[in-house]
């Protein structure tokens, strides 16, 4: 989603509000041989081109990346996948903030998460439809998951160089999966390169569209993290 807006307070512009949306998608029973990146990265542009149309405009359940309950085996060159989360999401513990570093857990030198604001989860019953869903109820701890994000914030901190300018998500991706209640399938004929069809292409063909698709009423999701950064 990128920065909200930057802060008119005494450090000035080096100071802004971030959200970072995941769609998160329940492919169990596949396996990794199963799922390619290209295949995720085509569905996360699919499923951003939809709730895009439904907005009318841009929409606050765009998501930056995308991670799956079976990731991919590996890329073969995570660049041209940026969005990708490519582990399973029980494995994946950090990512970058939006807009500032790769799927591949490299936050950008520079861009430093120092307070988690918000937090949040959905899944989404309509299938393809993506019309309709259901708001995720997640305590995250005694606390509340915001009193926990902060505190794993402040953890990262301390003793590994790197960990700062990423976000911690590990919990609140894994609770956003277990709300879902269904299966979705990531190898599908219509993701496949040489199959998949972007909108906007040059030759004017029909692109894909998420009624393309077979996709699981509760089975994928979105996870939300709004963070005050710094760019120092």
């Amino acid at each position: 989603m990128g920065a909200i807006g930057g802060l008119d307070v005494a450090y000035g512009a080096s100071a802004q509000i971030i959200q970072t949306n995941v769609l998160i998608v329940d492919n169990t029973g596949e396996t990794a041989a199963d799922v390619n990146p290209d295949d995720m990265a085509n569905f996360l542009t699919l499923y951003n081109h939809h709730v895009v149309n439904l907005a009318s405009g841009r929409s606050v359940l765009e998501a930056d990346f995308i991670c799956a309950a079976v990731g991919p085996t590996g890329s073969t060159g995570q660049v041209s996948h940026r969005n990708v989360l490519e582990a399973n999401i029980s494995a994946i513990t950090e990512i970058p903030v939006a807009g500032a570093g790769a799927g591949d857990g490299t936050g950008m030198t520079g861009v430093t998460p120092v307070s988690i604001i918000a937090c949040g989860a959905c899944e989404f019953t309509g299938g393809n439809a993506l019309n309709a869903a259901t708001a995720g109820d997640l305590l995250g701890g005694t606390g509340g998951y915001v009193s926990q994000l902060n505190g794993d914030l402040l953890a990262n901190n301390i003793g590994t160089v790197g960990k700062e300018h990423m976000l911690p998500v590990g919990d609140l991706l894994t609770d956003t999966l277990g709300l879902l209640t269904n299966a979705t399938n990531l190898n599908q004929a219509s993701l496949a390169t040489g199959t998949f069809v972007e909108k906007g292409n040059a030759t004017g063909a029909t692109p894909t569209a998420m009624s393309d698709l077979t996709v699981g009423a509760n089975s994928i999701g979105l996870a939300t993290i709004t963070a005050l950064c710094y760019n120092i």
